[in-house]
């Protein structure tokens, strides 16, 4: 197995990070460096674990990494957020029962509603596709009166977005 070792100020203790597009990253941390010996016998001991993980992430090679490069985290956060507004403007009925609009950064889901009415959303939404985007907040606006996935739920995110079947197939091409 191919790994990159990376030696870090901020680690306790040794670490294996196996990243979205399966490369291998072998962290030790810089204060009590483990020998060489200590180090390989880590690495056997998690290969199973390791290969079980870059197997996993096999199927989201051919899934689109949604990258801002080179633009800063609070841009693209500030262009998600007008986005988000913009689209939620579109449905005043529900814009009223909207206590709070968070803009975060997950890393496995592109939205959320909570309880009390928060709708929280992925900071790289605005990296989507428009019609994504839109499919996305109409879900989450949708549990403002539904907190599952009903039939009740479906019925009205259909009643906004007539395609969100196509949209959610086609999110599922994406990498959040």
């Amino acid at each position: 197995m191919e790994y990159k070792m990376r030696k870090s100020k901020r680690a306790q203790r040794m670490s294996l990070v196996v990243y979205w597009d399966g490369r291998c990253e072998l962290v030790v941390p810089i204060k009590n460096t483990p020998s060489q010996k200590h180090i390989d016998s880590f690495v056997r001991e998690n290969i199973k674990l390791i290969e079980k993980r870059v197997k996993k992430l096999e199927c989201n090679k051919n899934k689109t990494h949604l990258s801002h490069q080179g633009v800063p985290f609070e841009v693209v956060q500030e262009n998600t957020r007008l986005l988000v507004n913009k689209i939620l403007a579109k449905y005043p009925d529900y814009y009223n029962k909207i206590k709070t609009i968070r803009i975060k950064k997950y890393k496995a889901q592109w939205g959320s509603c909570s309880l009390s009415g928060c709708l929280s959303f992925n900071y790289k939404l605005s990296l989507l596709p428009v019609e994504l985007c839109e499919y996305i907040v109409i879900h989450e606006l949708a549990h403002i009166d539904h907190m599952n996935h009903s039939k009740l739920f479906w019925n009205n995110v259909l009643k906004f977005c007539p395609d969100y079947q196509q949209y959610k197939k086609e999110l599922r091409s994406y990498l959040v």
